[in-house]
């Protein structure tokens, strides 16, 4: 007499077989403990590398000379050979950020709000006196009947003293007017003032201390 056997299989673990959940806790486990384990390797490795960083801001000027380019890096000081560059700069992105108008809200009080640049370059006193005299032009920039730009043509300098000439121009409705001016600003350079929003462009706190402008009187031949 023959005797039957029969095999049972394994039943593969289910879902929701309490075996099954802790076998892949545990992989995701060890998964998450390479990463961190890599995460501190790499954070350690920063710290010991870090002292031994120098970040040194430079100057780049470049004199064109025929087909070639002639780059010189200088670091900020103070008395550095592209100083007075850097300060003709202020002077023109001043006055460039004082003079534009153009009926973009965001973009004017960028530019004329008390955190603008024009605030951040000025003194309390220089600015209020421009933020009267811009009127209700902030209140409604939507509505400014024109847009507005200049071409600075020439800057002198006396010390920290700067006489500026440049072309007013008003446009509207396809219509472009022309005044030309005359600005007299004082400069200093006030340390604090470099850890303002546009630092990268003002690495002395150059401020405008002063601030005189009127149109230029035309000589009669």
């Amino acid at each position: 007499m023959v005797k039957k056997v029969s095999l049972k299989v394994p039943e593969k673990l289910k879902k929701s077989n309490p075996d099954y959940a802790q076998a892949i806790a545990k992989f995701w486990m060890v998964v998450a403990s390479i990463f961190i384990g890599f995460n501190m390797f790499f954070v350690l490795t920063l710290m010991q590398m870090a002292p031994r960083l120098t970040v040194v801001p430079l100057v780049l000027s470049k004199e064109p000379m025929h087909s070639l380019e002639l780059i010189q890096a200088e670091s900020f000081d103070t008395n550095i050979a592209d100083k007075r560059l850097i300060d003709e700069m202020m002077i023109r992105y001043y006055l460039t950020e004082r003079y534009t108008r153009f009926a973009d809200a965001q973009e004017m009080q960028n530019k004329w709000g008390p955190w603008g640049t024009v605030s951040l370059l000025s003194t309390p006193q220089v600015y209020q006196e421009f933020y009267q005299s811009l009127g209700e032009i902030t209140e409604n920039v939507q509505q400014m009947p024109y847009s507005q730009g200049i071409d600075i043509r020439t800057i002198k300098r006396t010390g920290k003293t700067w006489t500026v000439e440049f072309d007013l121009y008003k446009m509207a409705q396809g219509i472009i007017n022309k005044e030309t001016r005359v600005a007299v600003l004082e400069s200093a350079e006030t340390p604090y003032r470099r850890a303002f929003r546009l630092k990268n462009t003002n690495p002395y706190g150059f401020i405008i201390i002063n601030y005189t402008d009127a149109v230029k009187k035309q000589s009669i031949s």
